[in-house]
């Protein structure tokens, strides 16, 4: 995807991979148009369209997209960064099945998963155009199936397990629509974000700061040849399901 087709960009989730996405599109093409949706009171911004948007409300869908549609009628690129491992209310990674929750389980597959379907049935009508758009959904690499030989994360690894499923689903029925949308799912690398803060020190992973993980994940959307409906790591590389 050339970077000249990237003008109305709408980035899901306002947390430190959104907004590095947002600075970093709005650097290497001064006159995109960028949104940003957050879950929390708007601020004000003279680089970026602010808006106001829980997306697991239904009512909520309703006042953004008007609120959208005053300002766009199309999308070039929509990245949603909705992710949760952890948080302040008692979600952790379970290591264990004593640890289940089924509350708990539901809030992650809630926002790790059911956002996917509710973003690409409320953003069709913006992606529905002659040109090539893309859909993008941030994963994660233990959501694969194949490549789990340790076990524990069960609400995590499922969740973003039954992300790709949906971000699947959703490839094949836009195609059947011919639509010109392409749908990814991206790992983005383990980064240093409030989600991943507390295992950093265990992690012998290399670590990438948010603005080198922005730059990843655009790489990888301008370059990649996959066909719609991958999954694809930081680098461009196809990930086993």
């Amino acid at each position: 995807m050339s970077l000249s087709h990237i003008n109305r960009v709408l980035i899901l989730g306002d947390g430190g991979i959104g907004y590095a996405l947002a600075e970093e599109i709005k650097s290497r093409n001064p006159k995109a148009q960028i949104h940003i949706s957050s879950r929390r009171i708007k601020k004000s911004s003279s680089k970026f369209n602010l808006h106001f948007l829980d997306p697991l409300k239904e009512s909520s869908w309703q006042k953004f997209i008007l609120e959208l549609r005053e300002q766009t009628t199309t999308l070039d690129l929509v990245i949603s960064t909705y992710g949760v491992l952890h948080n302040l209310e008692g979600i952790k990674p379970e290591k264990s099945l004593r640890e289940m929750d089924i509350d708990k389980m539901i809030e992650v597959f809630s926002i790790n998963a059911f956002t996917a379907p509710l973003v690409a049935k409320n953003l069709e009508p913006f992606l529905n155009s002659s040109k090539e758009s893309h859909l993008i959904f941030l994963s994660a690499k233990v959501g694969s199936l194949q490549d789990n030989r340790m076990g524990g994360w069960y609400s995590y690894r499922a969740s973003k397990a039954a992300l790709n499923m949906f971000m699947k689903n959703i490839s094949i029925e836009f195609s059947r629509k011919n639509l010109k949308t392409k749908v990814f799912s991206i790992h983005p690398g383990t980064t240093v974000t409030k989600l991943s803060e507390p295992f950093l020190k265990s992690s012998n992973l290399k670590i990438w700061s948010s603005e080198e993980t922005a730059k990843h994940i655009l790489n990888t959307i301008y370059s990649t040849n996959s066909s719609t409906g991958s999954f694809l790591n930081w680098n461009g590389e196809i990930l086993p399901w």
